[in-house]
């Protein structure tokens, strides 16, 4: 009869809180110029524990985003459940994502995702097949949202809630490049009422 084999060490750090150091680290350096040392010293574990816990840096990286869609996702969801109108929804929408994409110097600008998109996902299928699936998962956040204001407006028909998810979420893509261009959060604010004006009248308000 064989001895069962004892259980693995324990880990001897917190994975949630490396991961968080992770996804700050892609956030700011992206996939390509994140060098192994790097994201070692930034989560803090040596490269067995890094292997061992999140495997090598691609499914790291699949991780990461899998982490930033949950943490955008969250955050949208919070925003969608508070009152107002269709019009103050979208104004919060293009507030919160600037607030994120406009951090100060020394904090990750623009999405992750977004930035990702445009890097290094399209030379890596894992890597693009993940991305697309973190941005749909979020349009999907957000056309739920809005429907739930369209419909309280009598306005909540396919078309024009796939029009104004559309327009919307461009509109966040865009304001993550000008973010990490360095356009001012003044800048970019200053842009927010012209965005609303166009996805309601997208939406024939």
């Amino acid at each position: 009869m064989k001895t069962p084999r004892p259980p693995g060490r324990p880990l001897s750090f917190d994975p949630a809180s490396a991961l968080a150091q992770a996804v700050t680290l892609f956030w700011q350096r992206g996939y390509a110029d994140a060098s192994i040392q790097e994201i070692t010293d930034a989560m803090g574990i040596n490269r067995p524990s890094l292997y061992a816990a999140f495997g090598d840096k691609e499914a790291l990286f699949l991780k990461v985003v899998d982490a930033y869609r949950m943490q955008v996702e969250a955050q949208l969801s919070a925003l969608f459940a508070q009152g107002g109108s269709l019009e103050q929804t979208l104004h919060a929408l293009f507030d919160q994502a600037i607030s994120v994409y406009a951090q100060p110097n020394s904090a990750p600008r623009g999405c992750l995702l977004a930035s990702a998109a445009t890097a290094q996902a399209p030379q890596s299928a894992p890597q693009r097949d993940a991305v697309r699936c973190a941005l749909l998962s979020i349009e999907a956040v957000i056309r739920r949202g809005l429907a739930h204001r369209l419909e309280q407006d009598g306005r909540a028909d396919p078309e024009r809630i796939d029009g104004m998810t559309l327009l919307a979420s461009s509109f966040c893509y865009a304001l993550s490049v000008r973010a990490r261009l360095g356009v001012s959060e003044q800048r970019l604010r200053g842009d927010v009422a012209p965005m609303v004006r166009s996805v309601l009248a997208v939406g024939g308000h």
